[in-house]
């Protein structure tokens, strides 16, 4: 499964943190790392529950960030929004509207 987070900024913005909660049913597939993500200029940490994305500037415009998760378990399952933040400006936040994801049985 690919995970396409777009992102569309009014303005310039410095440190800015990106969380993506992870879909339950779904685990990250072993080449995928936490480390620099050359594709959208991010820093990625994949942790147990969510994917973290870091901005030292995030510009204006459209941005896309992309990442794969491998379904395991069939169901139906909501997931959490995603949640923008400046990492030292606590007044600039976005959050994403909830999903629901149906991982069906082969």
């Amino acid at each position: 499964v690919e995970v396409v987070l777009t992102l569309e900024s009014p303005n310039d913005f410095d440190y800015v943190a990106v969380e993506d909660p992870r879909i339950a049913g779904c685990n990250f597939l072993p080449k995928e790392r936490s480390g620099w993500d050359w594709r959208s200029g991010t820093y990625r940490e994949l942790k147990e529950k969510l994917t973290a994305f870091f901005y030292g500037t995030l510009t204006v415009g459209e941005h896309e960030i992309r990442y794969r998760v491998r379904a395991e378990r069939p169901g139906v399952y909501h997931v959490l929004p995603s949640q923008l933040y400046g990492m030292y400006a606590p007044d600039i936040r976005a959050n994403s509207a909830e999903r629901v994801v149906t991982i069906l049985a082969e």
